[in-house]
């Protein structure tokens, strides 16, 4: 009994159980909901209906995704949150839990309590992207050119963790860039492309057919890895500037009652999925790649992410807005 209690314990740690206990096998009973905090249409939203499709499989039971997009993932954390009940997941990029804390004094979810981790499915390609006319294919060009043209170039970004970070890395660099806002991405793209927006941070997914176009410049990946249909290009880190590291992680959370048991055979679903290699074939059409991480080191990642946003935000004077 000993040994079979440290056997499970260690196996439920790494995320691969020898055995998984009755409960979880006779789940699901019903349809399982899967929330997402983006439009449909969206890379997440993508890669949420490939995954749910095939995990609706593995399952025998019908998996919807629904889309609750709006206010940095706060409309959809908050349904999440409110919902409860093994038969509800979040399908999410980490800003809902690891940057709204940063932004906001007070959410209506709780983001340790009511959100556990069960499993990183994919992560999207995120670059920092230069319009043709900048003349600039590396970071390292960027910066010479915002020094020799203080004050005239400016940047855009999708939402989310972009602007705490790249104001820290142009605080960092001494370096002054104005900063665009758009409402529409589609805008901002093609203002990239025209050159009246000189950098952009986004999902290189955003800004591949003005790549291909010739009309904007790839200068890094900011994911930890290169990205496989970019092999050319460096990550940040690679090139000299590490703080311009970013995982574009999405992935599984359950609710707070969660069972481990649950969350690891979900985890194991799910990795059983990303490991096909037609699967990751598909996920890497849609500007992104498979990348497993079981509850505990999905857990680890986002507590690492939370901390380094938190400590650019304190560097460059943000403070969380009521």
């Amino acid at each position: 009994m000993r040994l079979f209690t440290l056997t499970m314990a260690t196996s439920l740690a790494l995320g691969f159980p020898h055995k998984v206990e009755a409960q979880s096998m006779t789940w699901p009973q019903r349809p399982v909901h899967v929330i997402v905090p983006v439009a449909a249409g969206s890379g997440t939203d993508l890669a949420a209906r490939l995954l749910s499709e095939r995990l609706g499989a593995i399952w025998k039971a019908q998996v919807v995704v629904e889309n609750r997009p709006g206010a940095d993932g706060i409309i959809a954390a908050t349904e999440f949150a409110q919902k409860g009940g093994d038969h509800t997941l979040f399908f999410s990029f980490p800003g809902p839990i690891t940057l709204n804390p940063i932004l906001r004094e007070k959410l209506p979810y709780d983001p340790e309590r009511d959100f556990v981790p069960i499993v990183a499915a994919a992560d999207v390609a995120l670059v920092i992207a230069a319009s043709r006319s900048l003349e600039a294919k590396t970071v390292k060009d960027l910066v010479l050119a915002a020094r020799s043209r203080d004050g005239q170039l400016n940047w855009t970004s999708t939402p989310g963790p972009f602007q705490i970070m790249f104001d820290n890395f142009l605080k960092t660099n001494g370096l002054t860039l104005a900063r665009v806002v758009y409402r529409d991405i589609a805008s901002a793209v093609a203002d990239l492309g025209e050159g009246r927006i000189h950098i952009m941070l986004t999902s290189y997914g955003s800004v591949s057919p003005g790549v291909e176009a010739g009309k904007v410049n790839v200068l890094a990946v900011l994911n930890k890895q290169r990205f496989p249909s970019l092999p050319e290009v460096p990550t940040a880190s690679e090139a000299g500037f590490p703080d311009l590291t970013l995982d574009g992680l999405n992935g599984f959370f359950g609710p707070r009652d969660m069972s481990q048991e649950l969350r690891v055979r979900i985890a194991t679903d799910v990795r059983s999925v990303i490991a096909d290699p037609s699967f990751a074939s598909r996920l890497l059409g849609i500007g992104m790649v498979a990348r497993s991480a079981g509850p505990a080191e999905f857990a680890s990642i986002l507590r690492e992410q939370r901390a380094m946003l938190a400590a650019y935000a304190d560097a460059i004077g943000v403070k969380p807005r009521p």
